[in-house]
């Protein structure tokens, strides 16, 4: 324990120097930050560019960090999470800190950004944005019999799957001749 740091950030590392039975060795370093017994306050706010998005598709999270009194820039970093998983860190540029990405897993995904703070403001994190990532599909069409003959019926199947499963039951598939609607069908275990 010690409160001789001064104001600002430190690598801090721990040596293990070894004893009868065990080789030594040394931690990652930590840094630690130590701030000014006046750093103020900060609040953090998350966009998102696009909600919902799509899967593989890009999409720019944006946090803006702000201080709660006076004036001045927050500097520093801000890490954007998904849940608990880190997704990334970017330093603060005029405050922003902006996050594109196409990798968001589909579903629903919880995302916060968390900023550090620095020696003058004190870190702060943002509410939760519920970022919607739809799940692409892929659509394959057979038809029985085929080929058929003038006046015969002709049963068109479409299966629907993605990379989550299939999309509930009960949503709507139309079947087109061009742009002319030959009929609909309703999803039934895809």
């Amino acid at each position: 324990t010690t409160a001789e740091l001064t104001v600002g950030k430190h690598s801090i590392t721990a040596v293990y120097s070894g004893g009868s039975n065990f080789t030594g060795s040394t931690s990652a370093p930590l840094s630690q930050l130590v701030q000014s017994g006046t750093a103020v306050g900060t609040t953090t706010a998350l966009v998102s560019s696009v909600n919902p998005s799509v899967q593989g598709k890009s999409v720019t999270l944006t946090a803006t960090v702000s201080p709660q009194s006076g004036g001045g820039v927050p500097t520093g970093k801000v890490s954007f999470y998904n849940g608990s998983t880190e997704l990334k860190v970017v330093a603060l540029s005029s405050g922003v800190a902006s996050y594109k990405t196409t990798t968001l897993p589909a579903g629903s995904d919880s995302i916060t950004a968390v900023y550090g703070g620095d020696t003058n403001y004190t870190g702060s994190t943002s509410l939760p944005v519920d970022q919607i990532v739809m799940a692409t599909t892929k659509t394959t069409l057979t038809a029985s019999p085929n080929p058929s003959i003038y006046g015969q019926a002709a049963t068109f199947t479409a299966t629907i799957t993605s990379s989550i499963g299939a999309p509930p039951d009960g949503e709507s598939v139309s079947f087109m001749k061009g742009t002319t609607l030959l009929g609909t069908g309703t999803l039934s275990g895809g």
